[in-house]
């Protein structure tokens, strides 16, 4: 049996798969914890476009994928101009399809990660602790209030460039600080202090409430003891069980007593059709750092 896996998904603080079993243009949701990942992928098969904006119950795009894309051209353009109206909202009009999004409250945080890193982010009101377990944070901040989206994104722009606040964390640092992680107590006094500089920053600007609420990633410490998977999760084959997730990185293991576990990136399988069962894998060595 053929299975595609086209994205996660937060419902209710829960991590899901989006997937699709055989001939079903449906994405239907796994949980991540328990879902076995016993497959062969099958790079000689066309690809499955990634669509835009995907979500359960959606119906899966049917049209083709260019070679190196991971997207059909007419769902590319839509993403492109999706994310172009929204990085540009307060700098320039849009195409007015975000009006509902940006006109509700939103909120400006701060959220750190694992290996020290930390970032400014913006968010929905109603959508922030989503928001924070889809960036994989381990902990956050949230350090600011507006009426709108379009005033956050002004307030963001004016903490990465008075700052240099990066506004992004890329996935190599997000899986470094899950296998070799800064204690709880260095991230909380990180945004401790940064927030201070925040608020400093924004104290003299208009159209803005300050805020000062913490947010701890309900998964805890309970990655106390993880590597990063050796092999690529997008090629070959691979026996693994999945146990959990912070944003798309995945916590995997052999289905064997007592085996190591390890962090994975697992956009690198979204998309490719991958064949069911138990297939000849490689030994997984554990690394204690590839940083």
């Amino acid at each position: 049996m053929e299975f595609v896996v086209l994205g996660v998904e937060w419902v209710e603080g829960q991590p899901f798969l989006l997937t699709t079993e055989g001939d079903d243009n449906l994405l239907r949701p796994a949980p991540i914890a328990g879902f076995d990942l016993h497959y062969r992928a099958l790079l000689d098969r066309p690809r499955v476009c990634l669509g835009h904006s995907l979500s359960i119950g959606d119906e899966v795009c049917d049209k083709p994928v260019p070679a190196g894309s991971r997207t059909c051209q007419r769902c590319s353009i839509k993403a492109a101009m999706h994310a172009s109206d929204l990085h540009h909202a307060h700098t320039k009009p849009g195409s007015g399809a975000l009006t509902g999004h940006l006109d509700q409250p939103n909120l400006l945080y701060l959220a750190a990660f694992g290996d020290g890193s930390i970032k400014i982010g913006t968010s929905t009101a109603h959508r922030i602790h989503t928001r924070l377990l889809e960036q994989g944070a381990m902990q956050a901040r949230i350090v600011g209030a507006t009426e709108d989206g379009i005033r956050i994104r002004v307030l963001e722009d004016v903490v990465t460039e008075t700052l240099g606040i990066a506004q992004t964390v890329g996935i190599g640092r997000k899986i470094a600080g899950l296998a070799n992680p800064r204690p709880a107590e260095f991230l909380e006094t990180l945004l401790a202090d940064n927030e201070e500089k925040v608020h400093g920053t924004l104290e003299n600007m208009a159209k803005w409430e300050r805020r000062s609420d913490p947010w701890v990633n309900p998964a805890g410490n309970e990655w106390d003891t993880v590597f990063s998977y050796p092999n690529d999760l997008g090629a070959g084959a691979h026996q693994l069980v999945a146990s959990g997730a912070y944003g798309r990185i995945v916590q995997v293991h052999r289905p064997v007593e007592g085996a190591d576990r390890f962090v994975a990136d697992i956009k690198r399988l979204f998309g490719i059709r991958l064949e069911r069962g138990t297939f000849q894998t490689p030994d997984v060595a554990a690394q204690h750092s590839l940083f």
